[in-house]
């Protein structure tokens, strides 16, 4: 919830991409960890493809980030998504052995 908010904050369309996927993801298994997980994945080539594609940048998204160059944006997100799959190590674990809890 709190990368959530971050990456709302920073690139609104990539969070909302990244909600479609963790719901879609979430309904289909009833497992909110793999939800996660899957969605911190995509958010990482969605950003990256934001920030290289011309027009694409979140400078127009958040006008803060205009001043910033835009691998900081970039580097930032990825970062903070990678902290995410490392977190959930653990529920990877479990996912392998099929013994992640569900809703």
């Amino acid at each position: 919830a709190c990368t959530f908010g971050f990456v709302l904050l920073m690139n609104w369309p990539i969070a909302l991409i990244g909600t479609v996927f963790f719901v879609a993801i979430v309904y289909k298994t009833k497992k909110v960890s793999l939800g996660s997980l899957v969605s911190a994945t995509v958010v990482i080539p969605l950003q990256i493809m934001f920030a290289l594609v011309p027009g694409m940048d979140a400078s127009w998204i958040n006008p803060v980030l205009r001043d910033l160059p835009w691998w900081v944006n970039t580097l930032t997100l990825v970062a903070i998504d990678i902290a995410v799959i490392v977190k959930h190590i653990p529920n990877i674990k479990r996912l392998v052995r099929g013994t992640e809890n569900t809703i």
